[in-house]
């Protein structure tokens, strides 16, 4: 009989009801799936301890339970528990625990991960009811709802975390290293731009957020709408390129994608022709002409060519557009 207690008095210590600021795991109203136990608070267990123990080993179906195989059920879970983040649910989804510390990332997860596992080990007892949240809105994604969670949140210069990805940051890059005509002419605000334009009356510029991409918070802007609007200072101005080659007189977009890695440039074999479905006006503010180039939409003119190799691209490049227009858009229409 003793020892029949004793296997119970265990398998009431592993199965102790729990809460996390009144909700009771169990009655799923928290938010939680799993949570460790070093995280947990140990609810109030109402009339006799031993007959709530041994009710919660006859439930558990574990009152036949060696001891042996009890202490190496504890000894695994108490493995899982120290290095392997458990779920949790947080509104449409995933944060992920180690000991005391909550994160939620949906970029970089891996980072996010060995970050926790260090903190996890330094700081063991380490409790707190909140949640780390790195959250990306590119594209569209809405924070999620936290639920109870007290939440701190702080905004991210994209520059801070990826330097190429940013087109403040990239053209910061490419000043230190002086190479001034990689991309068209790119200022730091308004005033900048027009000094540094003040001699061509006609400029057309892009204000444009540093990072965004796919024509996303673009502005197309003269000289008189660079004086007349005040810009927020997260923009980037970039001078218009507006002397073009053309393509049945509208704008064109060559896209070839490739990796450098190691020294080595590794180009991917297939590209893409995009047409502007507008006529191109060198003089023009509409977005239509300067940067729409929707071609998924149905009702868009913009159309895409595939470009199955880049020797078909090479005669563009080369600017031998008459014959090469020609054929492709042959192509197109057939």
């Amino acid at each position: 009989m003793a020892s029949i207690r004793r296997r119970r008095l265990r398998c009431c210590a592993c199965l102790v009801v729990a809460t996390i600021q009144g909700h009771t795991l169990a009655s799923g109203t928290s938010g939680f799936v799993t949570a460790s136990f070093s995280s947990l608070r140990r609810g109030t267990l109402a009339g006799s301890p031993r007959w709530r123990c041994a009710r919660t080993a006859d439930i558990a179906g574990l009152s036949t339970v060696s001891t042996g195989d009890l202490a190496l059920g504890l000894g695994l879970l108490s493995f899982i528990v120290a290095y392997l983040p458990q779920v949790l649910r947080v509104g449409q989804g995933s944060a992920w625990q180690v000991g005391g510390f909550r994160y939620f990332a949906n970029r970089g997860r891996k980072a996010f991960s060995d970050a926790t596992h260090e903190l996890a080990a330094k700081y063991p007892g380490y409790s707190e009811n909140s949640v780390f949240t790195y959250f990306d809105t590119f594209g569209g994604k809405v924070l999620p709802d936290m639920g109870s969670y007290s939440r701190l949140v702080r905004l991210i210069d994209r520059g801070a975390t990826d330097v190429y990805d940013h087109k403040r940051g990239l053209e910061l890059r490419l000043r230190e290293f002086d190479c001034p005509n990689v991309f068209a002419a790119t200022y730091f605000s308004a005033s900048e731009a027009l000094e540094a334009t003040s001699s061509e009356p006609d400029a057309i510029f892009f204000a444009k957020l540093p990072e965004q991409s796919g024509g996303r918070g673009i502005r197309v802007l003269s000289r008189e709408d660079l004086c007349q609007n005040e810009l927020p200072s997260e923009y980037i101005v970039q001078r218009a390129v507006q002397d073009l080659e053309l393509i049945d007189d509208r704008k064109f977009v060559i896209r070839y994608y490739f990796v450098v890695h190691q020294k080595r440039i590794y180009l991917h074999e297939r590209g893409v022709l995009i047409v502007h479905g507008a006529r191109y006006d060198r003089l023009s503010v509409d977005f239509d002409v300067q940067v729409r180039h929707d071609w998924f939409e149905e009702s868009s003119e913009t159309y895409l060519l595939l470009l199955q190799s880049a020797e078909q691209a090479w005669p563009l490049l080369q600017l031998d557009f008459p014959t090469v227009s020609g054929q492709l858009l042959e192509s197109y229409m057939t």
